[in-house]
């Protein structure tokens, strides 16, 4: 934790596939979208209405993001904590866009939507690999690791 590190925690959806990539000096990490949505009670309706939307970019590392991939899909309860800031970019038309980034030190899924079963991965020296360097074009879901023995 640095000086004046902001974090926070974001309750919401996955909203885009997790992927998996292997850094040049083979540390796995994954991106993925999260939105979280207000919802509101209309009294003078008597019904709920969606609120404002936001949308964070997350990045995590290691095992957390092999344990994102094989636990997680698009439309997922989830719940992420960590460092969030902005980065700031130049579209391709030129025009400058900010977007808001959320480096995770946890993830897992938001329990109030849905249930989970936790299961601990063995250590097997294999599978501590780094991933092989992939291509957005060539990525595919990681294999689930074998249970442990009991």
């Amino acid at each position: 934790m640095a000086v004046n590190e902001v974090t926070t925690t974001i309750v919401g959806r996955v909203a885009s596939d997790i992927t998996v990539r292997t850094s040049p000096q083979g540390k796995n990490w994954a991106r993925f979208s999260v939105i979280s949505q207000e919802r509101r009670f209309d009294s003078e309706n008597n019904v709920w209405v969606d609120g404002d939307r936001l949308f964070v970019s997350v990045s995590c590392w290691g095992w957390t993001a092999v344990n994102a991939q094989r636990s997680l899909s698009k439309g997922d309860p989830v719940m992420v904590m960590g460092r969030i800031g902005t980065h700031e970019y130049e579209s391709a038309s030129g025009e400058k866009r900010v977007s808001l980034d959320l480096a995770a030190r946890a993830v897992g899924p938001d329990l109030s939507g849905c249930w989970a079963v936790v299961t601990r991965p063995s250590r097997d020296p294999v599978a501590e690999q780094p991933l092989p360097l992939s291509t957005p074009a060539t990525e595919q879901p990681l294999p689930l690791p074998a249970p442990a023995a009991a």
